[in-house]
């Protein structure tokens, strides 16, 4: 069989690439459903052979639609063996020097350029795995990480719990930022309470005549200004994260 020295598969994203006949481990096959010899390996030539493996549909390239498909091998082996074991032109493989990397293609993430896909399309043995590498590195900058802790926090008009936070913060995906700000998280959600709590103990200050009323009703502990212990209402597990005026409605009643 002759050696292809240049593969052009019709697609931009392996064009130019130098096809070899040396060994590798990792392989990207590039499939189009339309062609029967490729259809057939998408149909379940990869499982019968029990290959490991993982793909995924592109079709929001902008040119025709087609399958990356990243075929691991325990040991290194030749593009014209694989080729042979498909049924398929030897063209249609690429090898690769890192399968982390072949994995993240299958979503674009380290070519910004290029269409994001999501990870929800991704099917195979090496699924997981393939998920995996493509959702590591989504993770944002610390400083974008820092600003979108605090926007959370400024977003939430009533009292907030460390928990109740925290839940948020592991949500977002920003926990490793928030675990390293330490003290300085610690006092960023004490600061915002304080602040809820000043400002509903400003707006409830009593004037003598609801001074008087409360010391008839016996309800006086409802208006004082204070800390945290004077207004039940406010910090009480079901209240969390619950808007201000809410709060304000309920400290009258």
């Amino acid at each position: 069989m002759d050696e292809v020295k240049k593969v052009d598969l019709g697609h931009d994203d392996v064009d130019g690439q130098e096809c070899k006949d040396g060994r590798s481990r990792t392989w990207m096959l590039l499939l189009y459903e339309d062609d029967p010899t490729h259809k057939a390996v998408l149909d379940g030539m990869l499982n019968d052979l029990d290959w490991n493996y993982a793909g995924r549909l592109h079709d929001m390239d902008g040119v025709k639609s087609h399958y990356h498909v990243v075929v691991l091998f325990k040991d290194g082996r030749k593009n014209a063996d694989i080729a042979a074991d498909l049924g398929i032109d030897k063209r249609w493989l690429r090898a690769w020097d890192r399968q982390k990397k072949a994995f993240r293609y299958l979503c674009h993430r380290d070519n910004p350029e290029k269409y994001q896909y999501d990870t929800d399309g991704i099917f195979g043995t090496l699924a997981e795995k393939a998920v995996a590498a493509c959702s590591k590195g989504d993770q944002l900058s610390e400083n974008q990480s820092v600003a979108e802790i605090m926007n959370l926090l400024d977003s939430i008009e009533g009292f907030v719990t460390y928990r109740f936070f925290l839940s948020l913060v592991v949500e977002k995906g920003c926990y490793a930022t928030f675990r390293r700000m330490g003290n300085l998280a610690v006092r960023l959600i004490d600061e915002h309470n304080r602040f809820v709590e000043d400002t509903v103990g400003r707006a409830l200050k009593p004037t003598a005549g609801a001074y008087q009323d409360a010391r008839d009703l016996g309800e006086f502990q409802g208006f004082c200004i204070g800390h945290s212990a004077k207004y039940p209402f406010v910090f009480d597990d079901d209240h969390v994260g619950e808007p201000i005026g809410n709060l304000l409605e309920k400290g009258r009643r």
